[in-house]
């Protein structure tokens, strides 16, 4: 009976942890991120040797991902009105890097893990911006910032 007891409260056990992944598969939820780390190094002469306003946006709803503009520039004229209207369907951290600085790891937001998309923007100088960078299929990523540009690697 103990053999009994112990394999009923193994297949309840197994039930509850495999309810949610079944769930998501049966309700199609899209698969989270599997990136852990971003790095964010510098040029010195990045965005013509100005401070490069950057931010990373965790994403943790298909109809966020939708409404994210197309570039950094869009990005940051409407960043307060979107934040307000995506309320807890999107983390944003904001940062400052100024040309030249050291190498940094972000800091992530406590939920990141179960975010669906990560993406990067920046408001660089030149005239078209730069468009938005979608970070979700890398396990780490490392954003360098350059004179006109930005380059993304990673794994």
């Amino acid at each position: 009976m103990k053999h009994g007891n112990l394999l009923l409260a193994l297949m309840l056990l197994f039930a509850a942890v495999g309810c949610s992944t079944i769930g998501g598969w049966i309700y199609g939820d899209p698969p989270r991120t599997a990136l852990r780390q971003i790095t964010v190094s510098t040029d010195v002469a990045a965005n013509a040797g100005s401070a490069t306003m950057l931010d990373i946006v965790f994403v943790y709803d298909l109809a966020a991902v939708a409404q994210l503009p197309k570039s950094g520039p869009e990005w940051f004229v409407q960043k307060d009105v979107l934040q307000k209207a995506l309320a807890t369907r999107i983390d944003v951290v904001a940062l400052q890097v100024p040309a030249a600085s050291p190498e940094f790891n972000v800091n992530f937001p406590p939920r990141a893990a179960k975010a669906i998309g990560v993406y990067a923007l920046a408001n660089y100088l030149a005239a078209g911006g730069q468009p938005i960078a979608a970070l979700t299929p890398w396990r780490e990523v490392t954003i360098r910032l350059l004179p006109g540009t930005i380059t993304f690697s990673g794994h």
